[in-house]
């Protein structure tokens, strides 16, 4: 269980830290935009970067990329 929240802890007070800013306006809408742009074209491309480039060859899971690939190509 320790585990567990040494793990979850960090993401949901992230979470709450990103809510309560914004419920205070501390984030404005363009804020919003620009804190969005960030993580879809650079943070989460180089979270599946580094996951593929750390990963033993042979041992990619093809479900995961599917399920992340997938929507993007049909986006495209």
């Amino acid at each position: 269980m320790v585990g567990l929240t040494d793990i979850l802890l960090p993401v949901v007070a992230l979470i709450a830290a990103g809510y309560g800013f914004a419920r205070i306006g501390l984030i404005t809408g363009a804020g919003e935009a620009a804190l969005s742009d960030i993580v879809f074209y650079a943070a989460t491309p180089a979270l599946l970067f580094r996951a593929m480039a750390s990963a033993a060859p042979g041992s990619s899971d093809l479900a995961l990329m599917a399920a992340y690939f997938g929507p993007c190509l049909a986006l495209y």
